[in-house]
């Protein structure tokens, strides 16, 4: 039987609504977070990064 749980070598990032893009990467960095990757078009995806956690955004709907 196979378990369908997260693996070890697995991890789960949440993708998070942002609205205000220049905002967030102001927010995250003041937090100490690493900005993973940047793109605002043809569409919107931050990443961030900090000691193994990660946070990523796209457009809020």
């Amino acid at each position: 039987m196979l378990d369908e749980g997260v693996q070890p070598n697995e991890t789960t990032v949440p993708m998070l609504p942002c609205v205000a893009p220049e905002e967030t990467l102001a927010f995250w960095r003041a937090l100490g977070f690493a900005v993973t990757y940047e793109q605002t078009k043809p569409y919107l995806y931050l990443a961030f990064r900090w000691r193994g956690f990660e946070l990523h955004y796209g457009r809020a709907s």
